[in-house]
């Protein structure tokens, strides 16, 4: 229904998918903390606080924790995406109307290539 509606008003859908080895993914996650005052992230994996668990700009602050931010929730949540979203995914693929996007890359290289291909479904 969705690509008929598309399709009425001049466009063709597609889809992208940033593409995080599951590792990498799993790391992201459970590593993510943030500062109760500013509100900024940092992860103990990939962009550390200065000091353990205390915000670099509010020594006074202690960084906290989602408690959904574990590895049972990411099982949970790779089973909801295996079962929902994959097979859309495939039939975008099997269209050609997928584009992949490395994820375990720095966040501006990955929104430089969304951008790009969002412009190719143009």
């Amino acid at each position: 229904m969705l690509e008929g509606l598309a399709a009425e008003q001049g466009h063709a859908l597609g889809a992208v998918l940033v593409d995080v080895p599951f590792d990498i993914l799993q790391k992201r996650v459970t590593g993510r903390r943030n500062c109760p005052v500013c509100g900024e992230i940092y992860n103990v994996y990939f962009k550390p606080p200065q000091s353990d668990e205390v915000c670099d700009l509010h020594p006074d602050a202690r960084l906290g924790h989602r408690p959904d931010d574990n590895a049972e929730t990411i099982k949970a949540r790779l089973a909801t995406y295996e079962r929902d979203t994959r097979p859309l995914l495939d039939y975008y693929e099997r269209t050609g109307r997928l584009r992949r996007v490395p994820g375990d890359r720095d966040a501006e290289a990955i929104y430089a290539d969304i951008e790009k291909a969002v412009r190719l479904e143009r």
